[in-house]
């Protein structure tokens, strides 16, 4: 099967973008040594600014694989091994259990299996304002859901942590040392890393929500991860180069710049995750920044990332010496998989799957199933309605900091102070429950469209209890 060019890959990821109301894109494909970008639709509907294989999209989790790789070299320069204690770096860490504190090293931070639930602002901080110190704070409070290097479990500080490690390590920022090992070598140009508000100098993909069965932009650039995690902005054309380096183990322009066997660790299993059988994965694991998957094809190496109006997914299939990655400036996950999945079918000389209906499936599952399973986490603490006096004052949890319920002239109000972006007016739905849908439009994109709490009274102290924030206890 020959390589396709631009102009078919435009007419097979034209009807999926369309479809899903992606409004722009970049594209990059690569098959050994040959390589196509595209950049697709528009930067900003207001504006309607094309997007070309140079414009940059915030890339969120798929940062990740940038940070493990800063990582790597490091580990091959002889700087740290990826079996030291994180404690030799970082006095500060401490795990709910303190037995374990002292086992966990780089590659357990790396690869995810800390066996702790992500929840509250420790992992889902979206504040710029937020700092290294927060994660130190509540990752203690953190409740185990799997045992400590039993079970895959997404925890975006880890991967914050190993960027603090690598600051402290090199007594250089983390954004100066990625740049310097990774971007500038690999030559790409386009690049970079930034927490919080982005102003852009040029050529930008915004980010959109759909909001209302309407797609509307954000109106404002921002990533709401930390570094190590999310915060890496990228483009088409840089996105081939750093898919062959990876491709090539380590490899660019025929140099090597991370030795095969260290940079080999992040393609390797260290974890089990459950599989998706629907995708026909009867083996998931995460390796350090990557996720490894079987498929009746082979394995295949991918990471995703989800923002506030942005998706991304990065695909390799090592066999094959194939890989795809799309950036959309819309938080589509079945837009860019499907574009993903049907790209590599198409290298690969297979009869591509109707991938658009599936995830477009998934995704609604997946939606309704958090919902559901957000909804059931309250259950518990259900009881008669309260008056909004005994309701409104301070709370405070330990993972989330403090959290304000205030009372003005729309009603009660739920403010996090450490987490501005999930601020909004609460709705009473049915006794002691109430939702809000924050006032920050990026939210929408993000899956949890509604905050849900339950004000209950325990031990004769107000407390409420959020779904994926926990409980607080009122001040007195």
């Amino acid at each position: 099967m020959n390589f396709p060019n631009r102009d078919e890959v435009t007419s097979i990821v034209s009807p999926i973008f369309e479809r899903f109301g992606v409004p722009g894109v970049g594209v990059a494909l690569v098959d050994g040594d040959k390589s196509v970008t595209l950049g697709y639709g528009v930067s900003e509907l207001e504006t309607g600014t094309p997007v070309d294989t140079q414009t940059t999209f915030q890339l969120a989790s798929c940062s990740k694989a940038h940070t493990a790789t800063t990582c790597a070299m490091l580990v091959d320069q002889g700087v740290f091994s990826w079996d030291d204690p994180v404690g030799k770096y970082l006095p500060e860490f401490r795990m709910p259990d303190d037995r374990l504190t002292e086992l966990v090293t780089l590659r357990d931070l790396l690869s995810m299996r800390l066996g702790l639930a992500g929840l509250g602002t420790v992992n889902w901080g979206r504040n710029l304002e937020l700092g290294v110190e927060k994660i130190f704070e509540g990752l203690p409070h953190l409740p185990a859901v799997a045992g400590f290097r039993e079970l895959f479990t997404y925890l975006n500080p880890a991967y914050t942590l190993m960027a603090e490690i690598v600051t402290r390590v090199t007594g250089r920022p983390f954004t100066d040392v990625q740049h310097d090992l990774v971007y500038t070598p690999l030559g790409l140009t386009r690049t970079l890393v930034h927490e919080g508000t982005y102003v852009p100098e040029s050529n930008h993909a915004f980010p959109h929500v759909e909001l209302d069965e309407k797609v509307l932009p954000v109106g404002m650039a921002h990533c709401g991860g930390r570094l190590g995690e999310s915060c890496v902005y990228s483009c088409a054309d840089d996105a081939a180069r750093w898919i062959r380096f990876h491709l090539q183990r380590g490899n660019v322009d025929g140099d090597s710049l991370v030795s095969p066997g260290v940079i080999g660790e992040l393609y390797r299993p260290h974890v089990y995750a459950p599989p998706v059988r629907v995708l026909k994965n009867n083996f998931l694991s995460y390796g350090m920044g990557w996720q490894i998957r079987d498929t009746p094809n082979g394995p295949i190496y991918l990471h995703e990332g989800g923002e506030f109006g942005v998706s991304t997914f990065t695909m390799l299939d090592p066999d094959r010496n194939l890989g795809v990655a799309v950036y959309a400036n819309l938080n589509s996950s079945a837009a860019t998989k499907s574009a993903c999945y049907t790209l590599l079918d198409r290298m690969a000389g297979r009869e591509a799957g109707n991938w658009a209906d599936l995830f477009e499936r998934l995704a609604r599952e997946e939606s309704d199933g958090m919902n559901q399973y957000l909804i059931n986490s309250l259950e518990p603490y259900t009881q008669e309605a309260h008056s909004e006096h005994e309701i409104e004052g301070s709370y405070y949890n330990p993972v989330s900091g403090m959290i304000d319920i205030v009372r003005d002239a729309e009603g009660l109000t739920f403010r996090i102070r450490d987490g501005w972006v999930y601020d909004c007016q609460l709705i009473q739905q049915d006794g002691n429950l109430y939702t809000g849908r924050p006032f920050f439009r990026g939210m929408e994109g993000l899956g949890r469209r509604n905050v849900l709490i339950r004000f209950h009274q325990e031990n004769g102290k107000m407390c409420l209890h959020a779904a994926g924030f926990g409980a607080a206890e009122k001040l007195s």
